[in-house]
């Protein structure tokens, strides 16, 4: 155990109350007997400094000495440490997607905050639909974990330990389906998620959500989301007014919210894509310039954000932030933290890609940058399967070295475990044809999951006996990295057991239909029987999930996986049953059986790779309607 006593003009009670919050992440103790460590205030580097007697580090912002904290911390052990960064990003940080069923808890938001201090990232954006309470809108984020002004505060007050920033990140414009659900807003909507720009009662609504964002967190950046809402214009608004050009309704639009931003002090962010997508036919990342008389509209207060999670050819990426930083407005890039295509991560494609965009930025003065971490379909990933992205950015903004082996020790550092551990929880998705670091949204691990045995949607995706012989193998990796990481056993188990389903699952519809068509009625027999054994390993899996979902997040969302879950074990049951009554005579035929498998994105062979960007549930799991 490490005797530390900390001293120096710049040391502090709320230094010492931080620094107390990692007694359980690093072996130490505060006493006067301990090393003397010297805390000083500096213009704008950050340094750390030790000899065999004593330690100095300096720091200009509160952030910036936990970080160095955990750079002592790191070279501990040696006689002398000299170390010199410098960070130029004012934000720099990760936002938590909490509007697709997942709604972080408070004993997570303080988890990652603590993660977030160690590696020296200063914001944190919460990202809510309609995820927070509205006086007079009882309906908006009704049943959905909704964050409360208390909950809020509570945890700013714990980030501001560290030095770290709470941004609200908000939607005034698009992506409120779910509260657009409700008779309540039906006057409010324009057509699917989008709000009806123009309206009074729109920006009375986006009032209140600005209020309560105010009132509740005392940053006065905010996100205010508008992006993907190509359909602007076109449903009452077009009842209504008439057609309008919708780069203009747009534009509008955002000129009324910039106006309630200024009443509150805000200095608005907002995803660029929409300007370039309805003034460049449609195009995001086609590198089109942005026409003047669009940027010539852009509030000035305006900062954009390059969003970009899929790009890995450098001169796309250069041109599309040229087109960027031609409109004059700041510019924000944010990444992707690969967690929504299902319980599986992308972590070795997430670092591949964002390298990528970092090495741009770099090069063109982009210092302000943050990480997405989104939950489409579900949040069925765990948000602690990030971490390797945020230090990924943390290393590029200080050190300067994004390699793998400085990740690597950063990472051991920060999160208590090796970069190569981490990135066995992709495994999952990597089957043949998508080796690491694995394709764009490729994620088999969540359609061969769903997919129904009868029906067999995906079969002619699966290379029959392959890959169950490396989901064997996959299982065991990661069942050994769980009993290396104790701290993230539950994240290996998730995934192995995920292994273990697919197995016996991946390719039990192939051998079905092979078995089927041959008559083949002692194999039928030996798979049926082996459905029992496939009920237990969901069963096992699903147990690992509630605990996760549960440990991190409101209750409030999970009865969607349960949902999910009750269909796929009853599904294996039915299966089951059918094959049994067709042993025994109660039916002449397997109907699903009879039908000819076809390729899921019509393909006429299977070409190089067969693997599928699929993530909706609903279409995974029947042909047939799910919503009607």
């Amino acid at each position: 155990m490490y005797k530390l006593c900390f001293t120096g003009t710049a040391c502090s009670d709320e230094l010492l109350k931080g620094i107390e919050q990692f007694t359980g992440y690093f072996d130490f103790t505060i006493c006067k007997d301990g090393l003397l460590v010297e805390l000083l205030h500096t213009d704008k580097e950050l340094f750390v400094r030790k000899n065999e007697n004593s330690a100095v580090i300096g720091f200009s912002r509160k952030i910036e000495f936990f970080r160095a904290l955990g750079l002592l911390f790191q070279h501990m052990e040696k006689p002398f440490i000299n170390i010199s960064e410098e960070s130029k990003s004012d934000l720099l940080g990760v936002m938590i997607d909490n509007s697709r069923n997942g709604v972080l808890n408070l004993k997570s938001i303080k988890k990652l905050l603590r993660y977030m201090a160690l590696m020296g990232l200063n914001t944190l954006m919460l990202y809510t639909e309609d995820t927070y309470e509205l006086e007079n809108y009882p309906y908006f984020g009704y049943m959905r974990g909704r964050f409360t002004e208390e909950e809020l505060k509570e945890s700013e007050k714990y980030a501001e330990i560290f030095g770290i920033e709470i941004v609200p990140c908000i939607q005034t414009l698009a992506h409120l389906n779910a509260a657009l659900r409700w008779n309540a807003f039906a006057e409010y909507r324009d057509v699917n998620d989008i709000l009806i720009a123009g309206e009074e009662k729109t920006y009375e609504l986006i009032d209140a959500m600005l209020k309560f964002m105010s009132k509740s967190l005392k940053s006065r950046k905010i996100n205010i989301g508008m992006d993907e809402a190509e359909m602007i214009g076109l449903g009452r608004y077009l009842e209504k007014n008439g057609y309008h050009n919708r780069t203009d309704i747009m534009l509008n639009h955002l000129k009324r919210v910039t106006e309630l931003c200024n009443k509150y002090g805000y200095e608005p962010m907002m995803w660029s894509d929409m300007f370039f997508k309805l003034a460049t036919s449609g195009s995001y990342y086609g590198g089109e310039s942005l026409p003047k008389e669009v940027t010539e509209r852009i509030p000035k207060e305006i900062t954009l954000i390059y969003w970009d999670y899929y790009n890995t050819d450098s001169k796309k990426v250069s041109n599309v932030l040229d087109q960027h930083l031609s409109s004059n407005n700041p510019v924000v890039f944010a990444g992707g933290a690969w967690r929504w295509k299902g319980f599986t991560p992308m972590i070795g494609f997430s670092l591949l890609n964002s390298r990528v965009i970092l090495d741009q930025c770099n090069k063109k003065g982009i210092n302000n940058m943050f990480i997405t971490a989104w939950g489409d379909d579900g949040a069925e990933c765990s948000v602690f399967t990030i971490l390797p992205i945020l230090q990924l950015f943390a290393e590029n903004s200080y050190a300067k070295n994004i390699s793998d082996s400085h990740l690597d020790e950063r990472l051991k550092t920060c999160a208590g475990i090796a970069l190569e551990d981490y990135l066995l929880l992709d495994l999952p998705n990597q089957v043949e044809g998508n080796e690491k670091p694995g394709g764009c949204g490729l994620n088999p691990s969540k359609y061969l999951l769903y997919q129904d045995i009868l029906l067999g949607i995906f079969d002619k995706h699966v290379i029959e006996d392959v890959f169950s012989s490396q989901y064997s193998k996959f299982s065991k990796l990661l069942k050994e990295a769980a009993e290396r990481n104790p701290r993230y056993k539950n994240l290996f188990m998730i995934q192995a057991h995920l292994c273990d389903i697919l197995e016996l699952k991946c390719d039990m519809g192939i051998k079905l239909k092979k078995a089927y068509d041959s008559k083949d009625h002692t194999v039928l027999k030996i798979l049926a029987n082996k459905m029992d054994e496939l009920l237990g390993r969901v069963a096992v899996f699903y147990e690992d999930v509630r605990s996760m979902w549960m440990e991190e997040n409101k209750s409030f969302g999970f009865e969607v996986l349960s949902l999910r879950f009750g269909g796929l074990k009853q599904r294996i049951i039915e299966a089951k049953r059918r094959v049994e009554d067709y042993l025994e005579g109660r039916i002449e035929k397997i109907e699903e059986l009879e039908a000819e498998r076809l390729f899921f994105d019509g393909r006429k062979d299977a070409g190089q790779n067969l693997h599928l960007d699929m993530n909706h549930w609903d279409k995974i799991v029947s042909p047939n309607n799910i919503i009607f």
